[in-house]
């Protein structure tokens, strides 16, 4: 009987690992023809923006910092 349910585990944990690794695998490309990269960074005036809560989020705070804005 402990065979059985070891040949059991073992198949649906193969089982499992080959639909989940065949997954992980795709051959999709990321569009990344909508992202601007400037090789120099852009300075930016001061611009405020607002997030759910109506708190303010000022971009100054994030000087030197790494901002991906999706509009």
């Amino acid at each position: 009987m402990l065979t059985n349910q070891k040949i059991a585990k073992f198949l649906f944990f193969f089982f499992c690992f080959s639909i989940f690794s065949s997954i992980s695998q795709t051959n999709e490309d990321v569009p990344l023809n909508n992202i601007a990269i400037n090789e120099i960074p852009k300075p930016i005036s001061s611009v405020i923006f607002e997030d759910f809560l109506d708190s303010e989020i000022n971009i100054k705070n994030y000087h030197g910092k790494l901002v991906i804005i999706k509009l």
